[in-house]
């Protein structure tokens, strides 16, 4: 995780600020499921329809399953 971020060019500073000892233990606890959805919520990926959208997959960012417009990354 940390060259991860390190090759993100995340400030030095900020990386030695992170327990990363514990994150690796905290990591083995939670089921995968709930690490795919921390990552994914910690990012901004939460949205179906606009990364859809962003994939070219839909034409808008519509989420397929409600029909509710989701707004898109690059928007303000």
């Amino acid at each position: 995780m940390e060259r991860y971020w390190d090759k993100k060019g995340t400030d030095k500073t900020t990386l030695d600020m992170v327990d990363w000892d514990c994150l690796v233990l905290a990591r083995k606890e939670v089921p995968k499921s709930r690490r795919i959805f921390l990552t994914k919520h910690s990012v901004g990926m939460c949205g179906v329809g606009k990364f859809f959208a962003l994939w070219k997959q839909l034409e808008d960012s519509k989420c397929p399953r409600c029909g509710a417009f989701e707004k898109g990354l690059y928007e303000d």
